[in-house]
């Protein structure tokens, strides 16, 4: 009888992987035992013979139609000896057990995704609120997350990769600043923290580095307490080198016109998007981030993001958690700007990062923006943590008019 049926049922794929598992169970039994669940076989001989297969693997068992035919479980065992034989005799081709794992694995997975798809509609229905259901959808696409990969390296193995990856050209996510790239690795995955006090250039760093990648990435800027429309402003302004203060008070001249004519048709192919995301969760960045297709997104700023925990410091510590899990799940560079303490004086650290524990914790890397002189347009830029390069400090100019850092022996960046 099959059990849980919702979508799809492959009874022959079941059979031809039991029968495999029978025939070759040292090749075939780790690979399953890897991918597969005793819930990935609706039909209830399969799971009580999988379940019985991998047991008697564990142990060292031997492992054949009898042997297993006498673990029954519920079954009548002469039923369960010849439906062992039946498998054995009847599979296709044992050498094709990774594509019967496969198979196995996509019908669980649309199953999963078929009932979070009717609890969301029932949730719909019931007239539960817009976040619960956006956070039932964001479920609902973990149901096809399921690539996991547990696998090892031989130490020769892995001394070969090692040298072959070096004759490879590593590519990295560039920020356009040079000195950071020089010392910052960025990749897929990665969780990035920028910390700085308030109208220190965080946000303008943010939005330079995202014109630089977006020439390549697909980036989703999400803004938590600025419009997408004043966001856009800083921009077109960086991008076309234009006075952010004429472009504010919209006394932009004729010459200003004809840049922005210009730069109009290099900047509509830039890679972003920017999302007005205040009171968003984890949750809902990620469901719009996998929407959008990002391969690097950034979160303006870390403690507007609504989280559950009585404490600012017990919220900073989800958030931070979830944007990590974010990052290495799905594969995406999380770049966060998180506010700097006021207190102190001197050069900040990373406990200058306001609830900063796991913040700190977390991070693959930590920039902060110090201004020690708010008269002067110098800015330090300190790399406080960064897992796979050094630390250090360099000093930045920062061009307020058109919204631009730059290293003071470079000239300022053209996009």
């Amino acid at each position: 009888p099959m059990e849980d049926f919702r979508l799809i049922y492959d009874f022959q794929a079941e059979r031809s992987l039991i029968g495999a598992m029978l025939i070759a169970p040292e090749k075939v039994i780790p690979e399953a035992a890897l991918s597969l669940s005793p819930k990935c076989f609706y039909h209830g001989l399969c799971r009580q013979v999988y379940s019985t297969c991998v047991e008697y693997f564990k142990l060292g068992k031997p492992i054949d139609p009898i042997t297993i035919s006498a673990e029954s479980g519920g079954f009548d065992r002469q039923e369960c000896r010849d439906f062992c034989l039946a498998c054995a005799c009847d599979t296709p081709a044992v050498s094709h057990y990774l594509e019967y794992i496969r198979i196995l694995k996509e019908v669980r997975m649309k199953n999963e995704a078929l009932a979070a798809a009717e609890s969301l509609i029932d949730e719909i229905q019931k007239g539960e609120d817009i976040e619960r259901c956006q956070s039932m959808a964001s479920s609902l696409l973990k149901c096809f997350d399921h690539s996991v990969k547990a696998e090892g390296l031989t130490a020769k193995e892995g001394y070969l990769n090692f040298s072959t990856d070096l004759e490879e050209h590593k590519e990295y996510i560039q920020t356009g600043i040079p000195w950071i790239d020089r010392n910052i690795f960025i990749s897929p995955g990665d969780y990035i923290v920028i910390g700085g006090g308030p109208s220190s250039g965080k946000t303008a760093l943010t939005l330079q580095m995202m014109l630089n990648m977006a020439k390549k990435y697909q980036c989703v800027y999400f803004s938590l307490e600025t419009s997408p429309e004043k966001i856009f402003e800083r921009l077109v302004t960086c991008y076309a080198r234009l006075d952010f203060s004429k472009v504010k008070r919209r006394e932009v001249d004729d010459a200003d016109a004809a840049k922005i004519t210009e730069k109009y048709e290099s900047f509509q192919a830039l890679k972003l998007e920017v999302v007005s995301a205040a009171g968003w969760t984890a949750e809902q960045i990620k469901s719009k981030a996998v929407q959008a297709r990002a391969d690097v997104i950034f979160v303006d700023y870390l403690t507007l993001m609504k989280a559950s925990g009585k404490t600012p410091y017990e919220r900073a510590t989800q958030i931070s958690m979830d944007l990590h899990t974010l990052a290495q799940q799905m594969e995406i560079a999380v770049i966060t700007l998180a506010q700097l303490n006021r207190a102190g004086k001197g050069d900040p650290d990373m406990t200058s990062l306001r609830e900063s524990g796991q913040i700190e914790q977390d991070a693959d890397a930590i920039l902060l923006i110090h201004w020690p002189d708010q008269e002067d347009s110098t800015r330090e830029l300190i790399i406080a943590k960064n897992k796979e390069g050094e630390t250090g400090k360099n000093f930045l100019r920062f061009d307020g008019k058109h919204q631009t850092f730059s290293e003071f022996n470079l000239r300022q960046p053209e996009f």
